[in-house]
């Protein structure tokens, strides 16, 4: 369309410059022929005519190449026009193959929002096992707490059963070193005593023997205790 317009106005543009031309040509001849019928007539006849004339064909000639460079204007702007119009069709074009998309477009949207709110939902689940291993993590903590203190009371147990048990092993050392050292002490006293007696008791023979008592008193080292007689 807008090559057809660019024709047309060169075309116009064409046939004004042949009809100034043709009119140009056309008024020298009939001047030359004015000349070769009128003679003995005034040179000046009709002067102010052909000045009027040629006025009119300067300012045709100039309304001439003004309207050339307007047209080569206008062809400039057809041209940029062209090339915005072929630009914009190819936009056009792009829109169309674009709308031409969008119902497909709006159908992967919808799916796209079902996945989010199948997402959604997972995540509410997700949530929710979070919840629930949080509430399992403190439990099993809470049991792991529970089962070391008891080691640490076994352990202390333990410890403190085998301290006794050591402590009840060193008394009983201590004590059967003790009853030793007592049984030792009463063992000698016993012996010293019997060995003291021993000899209050051949003493009492012997004056026995030379007297001839029937009671003797013992030393003030013990209590009175009867002898009997002795028969040789």
């Amino acid at each position: 369309m807008l090559e057809n317009l660019r024709d047309k106005i060169l075309n116009v543009q064409y046939d004004l410059s042949a009809s100034f031309r043709n009119l140009a040509t056309g008024d020298a001849q009939l001047s030359r022929a004015k000349r070769h019928n009128f003679k003995g007539v005034s040179p000046n006849a009709g002067a102010n005519l052909l000045h009027y004339y040629q006025q009119q064909w300067e300012e045709l000639h100039e309304n001439d190449a003004a309207n050339a460079k307007k047209a080569e204007e206008v062809d400039a702007l057809i041209g940029n026009l062209h090339g915005y119009c072929v630009e914009h069709l190819s936009y056009i074009k792009q829109l169309n193959i674009q709308l031409a998309a969008l119902p497909q477009l709006q159908t992967g949207i919808m799916d796209l929002m079902g996945k989010i709110g199948e997402l959604e939902g997972l995540f509410e689940e997700v949530e929710d096992a979070l919840v629930n291993l949080e509430d399992v993590i403190e439990t099993q903590e809470l049991q792991e707490r529970q089962l070391d203190h008891r080691f640490q009371l076994a352990m202390y147990k333990e410890k403190k059963l085998a301290d006794f048990e050591d402590m009840k092993e060193k008394l009983g050392d201590e004590h059967a070193h003790r009853v030793q050292e007592f049984e030792k002490r009463q063992s000698a006293i016993l012996k010293e005593r019997q060995n003291t007696f021993q000899e209050v008791f051949e003493e009492e023979v012997k004056e026995y023997k030379k007297h001839g008592l029937k009671e003797l008193r013992r030393s003030s080292l013990g209590p009175v205790c009867p002898i009997q007689y002795w028969h040789q």
